[in-house]
């Protein structure tokens, strides 16, 4: 017993001992799928995501074709550890759209993980051997996608086995490049330093070799993250811009900030070093505001701009409420000395709307209490927008009407040396609340029960026309 109980764990021990070779030896390293003409990257891990928004699609889903089919299809998407998908190419210099789908060659890279080695067993069953590790999907499964999908009546799917992935193409000849610039072991450092770890989803577009941008606005590379806490839903865009554009972006330390505790709900938050370095990007939209009475005084914007002592902090959602830290008042009591005072020695524009100055700080509506949001260390912006207040003219416009009270999404810009990040994130609850609000609109405008009648009564082409619809 002892001696089979021996063998036992001495197999057990090979097999272990034999994938951890295979994983670290065998399996191309993930930065290699990058390879040296990737214009596109995007990577998506299989990270198990349960919570309320999970469990409201998966209902959905079960509503619209049957819960054997979801299982069946929750089953097969935990055999794949991560998807890939790559975009190579020459230098786009037009359209990008078009080039983009027409011109390109586009990859789909499957990672299976510790199933790798077994997967022949059953690939069989749905490619054909073209021999010299090349498959091509089955006629019976192509030809159920193109009755799903009319508009890919052409489609050939090929796929290649190679080194722990499974990599698919619609042009054989596509796989064979790709195949040609794996083995040289040439990748695009323009995207893989730009990768993470962590990212449930990353999407990285190489534009400093698409040369986008390239005389008005050196753009070196954009990213797309997003990834879910258990709680939220955080999203990123990296813009990878000439440092010397970001001089002027420069933020204060924590410690040097003194009404970021005002940042809250329905607020916008701004800090800046020299607040006067900004006005090449807000010049226009000051001109229209301001620019005729600073013109009356004989004073410039940037005259105003320089005595803004670092931040700025607005509420902007119910009762319209400012307060702006000042180096010095002068400039802003000439300003200001054309209109009344009240009693308490505010400046009077209406009833609703008081001006006043007070120990080197310039209020609007004076009165703002402390909020609950904490701004990032290396946060120069920060917002929080409730969709209702976002999405009310848009709504206005399409003579639609969506309950979005209580709904928020949380903004903030970070700056570096090389990039500037936009981040967002939005509360589980709150993106459940959004799309079964979105969802019950849709049903109601079509007058379907379910979401997926629209796809099953018109088809494809006629459910992309109803989601898209102007």
């Amino acid at each position: 017993m002892n001696k089979l109980l021996k063998n036992i764990l001495g197999g057990l021990v090979l097999v272990i001992i034999s994938m951890g070779f295979y994983f670290f030896t065998f399996q191309i390293p993930k930065e290699r799928l990058v390879v040296k003409d990737t214009l596109l990257y995007m990577t998506v891990k299989n990270k198990e995501i349960k919570g309320e928004f999970y469990e409201y699609i998966e209902n959905l889903m079960i509503e619209a074709v049957g819960e054997e089919r979801v299982r069946k299809q929750v089953k097969q998407e935990k055999m794949i550890k991560g998807i890939d998908f790559i975009v190579l190419g020459e230098v786009i210099k037009e359209n990008i759209e078009e080039e983009l789908l027409e011109d390109y060659k586009m990859i789909l890279a499957v990672d299976i993980g510790w199933r790798y080695p077994f997967a022949p067993l059953k690939q069989k069953d749905y490619f054909d051997d073209l021999g010299g590790n090349y498959f091509r999907l089955k006629e019976e499964f192509l030809e159920e996608i193109k009755e799903e999908v009319p508009l890919w009546s052409d489609l050939e799917v090929y796929m290649l086995r190679y080194k722990g992935y499974y990599f698919l193409s619609t042009d054989i000849n596509n796989l064979a490049s790709y195949l040609n610039s794996l083995k040289t072991k040439d990748v695009n450092k323009n995207i893989t330093k730009k990768l993470d770890n962590n990212s449930y989803f990353q999407a990285v577009l190489d534009t400093g070799r698409i040369k986008l941008f390239e005389e008005k606005f050196p753009l070196y590379g954009v990213k797309l993250s997003g990834d879910y806490n258990g709680k939220e839903f955080i999203y990123g865009y990296t813009f990878y811009i000439e440092p010397k554009l970001l001089e002027n972006f420069q933020g204060l330390p924590p410690k040097d900030r003194k009404f970021d505790k005002y940042m809250g709900k329905g607020r916008f938050y701004l800090n800046n070093k020299d607040f006067s370095s900004l006005l090449p990007f807000v010049r226009e939209g000051l001109s229209m505001i301001v620019g005729e009475y600073l013109d009356l005084l004989g004073v410039s914007m940037e005259e105003y701009l320089q005595e803004i002592d670092g931040e700025i902090v607005l509420d902007y959602v119910d009762d319209i409420r400012l307060i702006l830290p000042l180096k010095e008042t002068k400039k802003y009591e000439e300003m200001l000395g054309i209109l009344p005072k009240d009693e308490k020695g505010n400046y009077v524009i209406t009833p609703e709307f008081k001006l006043t100055l007070e120990d080197k700080v310039f209020y609007i509506n004076k009165g703002m209490e402390k909020g609950d949001i904490k701004v990032g260390k290396k946060e120069v912006v920060s917002l929080n927008l409730p969709l209702k207040i976002a999405l009310k003219d848009v709504l206005d416009e399409l003579s639609v009407e969506l309950d979005l009270t209580g709904i928020e999404i949380d903004f903030g810009i970070e700056v570096y040396k090389d990039n500037i990040k936009f981040k967002g994130k939005i509360k589980e609850k709150d993106l459940v609340k959004f799309y079964k609000t979105i969802m019950e609109e849709y049903m109601r405008i079509y007058g379907v029960e379910n979401i997926y009648e629209i796809y099953e009564l018109q088809g494809l082409e006629g459910f992309l026309d109803f989601i898209y619809q102007d």
